[in-house]
């Protein structure tokens, strides 16, 4: 509404502060993020250094850490990629059947998972 009074290159200049603005927001709460992530970290006790650097590879790869405690009883601070966000240490992707006979299991599995669905649709 405001757009419309304004001439053309007001309302432009308009639209790109408001989008710094944005930027600038987005930018806060991702510091916050990884602040809080650092002293979440330094609770259960991480080194702050070693957190911090977590931190920041989190937030730069755009996921979020495994979490999963370590043998040592400290959180795991790999970047979680798998199922549930666990790293590949902690129940990440599975590499899939190797023996020929999971292999079959596998398939059978496959062949009645696709037979119910065909049940349930008709």
């Amino acid at each position: 509404m405001i757009e419309r009074s304004l001439p053309k290159a007001a309302a432009q200049r308009l639209l790109q502060l408001q989008a710094m603005v944005d930027a600038i927001a987005t930018k806060r709460q991702a510091r916050k993020a990884a602040s809080d992530l650092v002293q979440r970290l330094v609770a259960l006790g991480v080194e702050p250094e070693k957190a911090r650097h977590a931190a920041e590879k989190a937030q730069r790869n755009g996921c979020g850490l495994c979490m999963a405690k370590n043998r040592r009883g400290l959180p795991c601070i790999a970047l979680g990629d798998g199922a549930g966000g666990r790293c590949r240490f902690h129940g990440g992707m599975s590499t899939g059947p190797k023996t020929p006979e999971g292999r079959q299991r596998a398939l059978e599995a496959l062949a009645r998972a696709a037979a119910a669905k065909r049940r349930k649709e008709t």
